[in-house]
């Protein structure tokens, strides 16, 4: 039943998917009191008189705003303002040094708001020498491991992250101490494979190629999707109750090198001028590539999806993730679903990876992820539908959080802008610019 408190706003609208897995609901109506879903249906069975005014919109759906479940922040607002824009209402930052700029963050968007939601990992916890310096905290065996676990969580982290140098001892001891806490780690496979690291407890497996599923003579352009090795993989999985977080879109990224097919993807505006202009410097791109390079690429991407669609197939719990800013900030998410759609998951699960699923996995399941009464209204109407055409996610109509409908052109401007505040304490240049 609607509510009568004529502060409410009703939505209507030609369709609504409310992100439990539940059917598509046709002619339906929202309605948002106080920041949080009060009703939601169909027409028919919620409207009473009396209610009050009502946002009509025809061929629109309302979603629940989605979760980019691996990104990178900065303290530069392009991206903040990119995330809302393209309708995320919450991150998980996979490897950032700045955690406390990032709690600071947190509590001072433009608009009081405190969305997007931020789930932190803290740095890379990396071997010494670190992969990327940038955003590591690089660890020897000489080092109090369990003591730097303990800081971390003090400062407030939500789970922890090893990354690619990180050896077995490493892994091993971060994972034991976060298990001492209550936290998960994820992570980022090379000096421990994928397989060692869940056998040691790891959460989560960031990346389709960290898969440890080729033999000697195999490469990502010719391995069989249904091969043992991926069979096997998927039983470590599956026993050890770990996540996967696949970044296609990064991988696609990685395949095109940053070069012409990468930039033709998205809008010329998908970043600021000095983002892009820091992709072009520090990625080789594909130009010098020779045309047998490009078409090895293209069919390891393929490959690469089809490893994926069995994880999915086999009940792996899957997250979406962009791994931004190496793909833009809300667009490179809208890309990942179209990739995982393209690589034969149905459209409504690769939607669930970017809502309720991560919810669950970021304990966020009652705050944000899907529609339901009693939830944080925070939602979006896209022109068209994307549980028949993944597409349409890209085409914002309107954007609510917290129940406040916000200024999406406005919002637009300024995730295209240089440096649009004076940042405090990080000087606005993108993950793994700084010395």
């Amino acid at each position: 039943m609607l509510p009568k408190n004529p502060n409410a706003a009703v939505i209507r609208a030609s369709a609504l998917w409310d992100g439990t897995g539940a059917p598509v609901v046709t002619d339906a109506v929202l309605a948002i009191d106080d920041g949080r879903i009060v009703a939601v249906g169909k027409w028919d069975d919620q409207f009473i008189g009396g209610a009050p005014p009502t946002v009509e919109f025809s061929g629109v759906t309302l979603l629940p705003a989605l979760i980019d479940a691996h990104v990178h922040l900065s303290d530069d607002l392009w991206t903040w303002n990119g995330l809302l824009a393209n309708g995320i209402a919450a991150v998980r930052d996979t490897g950032n040094r700045y955690q406390p700029l990032l709690t600071a963050r947190q509590q001072r968007l433009d608009d009081g708001s405190s969305r997007p939601i931020i789930k932190t990992l803290g740095p890379l916890l990396d071997g010494d020498p670190p992969h990327w310096p940038h955003a590591a905290c690089p660890l020897t065996e000489n080092d109090d491991v369990e003591a730097v676990v303990d800081r971390l969580i003090e400062q407030g982290v939500d789970g922890l992250k090893t990354y690619v140098n990180a050896q077995s001892w490493l892994v091993e001891r971060v994972v034991n101490r976060a298990r001492y806490h209550g936290k998960r780690v994820s992570c980022h496979s090379g000096a421990t494979p994928t397989s060692t690291a869940l056998d040691l407890g790891m959460g989560c497996i960031e990346h389709a190629f960290c898969l440890d599923v080729l033999a000697p003579d195999e490469s990502w352009s010719t391995i069989s999707a249904d091969s043992e090795r991926v069979s096997q993989l998927i039983d470590r999985f599956l026993n050890a109750g770990a996540w996967f977080c696949p970044t296609l879109a990064v991988m696609e990224a990685v395949q095109h090198g940053w070069g012409p097919l990468f930039w033709a993807t998205y809008p010329d505006d998908s970043y600021p001028k000095h983002v892009s202009d820091w992709l072009k410097m520090v990625i080789d791109g594909a130009q010098s590539r020779t045309s047998d390079e490009t078409t090895e690429a293209a069919a390891s991407l393929e490959q690469m999806k089809k490893v994926v669609r069995c994880f999915s197939e086999a009940g792996v719990p899957m997250m979406a993730g962009s791994d931004m800013p190496f793909v833009p900030a809300g667009t490179g998410l809208h890309r990942e679903l179209e990739l995982l759609v393209d690589a034969g998951i149905p459209n409504d699960q690769a939607m669930m990876m970017a809502t309720s699923i991560p919810a669950t996995y970021l304990g966020l399941q009652d705050e944000v992820g899907t529609l339901t009464v009693g939830a944080s209204a925070d939602v979006i109407a896209v022109r068209g539908n994307p549980l028949s055409d993944i597409t349409a996610i890209g085409h914002m109509e309107a954007i609510w959080s917290e129940g406040e409908r916000l200024d999406l052109e406005e919002l637009k401007t300024k995730s295209k802008s240089d440096f649009d505040v004076e940042p405090t304490g990080f000087d606005g240049t993108p993950f793994g610019m700084r010395d």
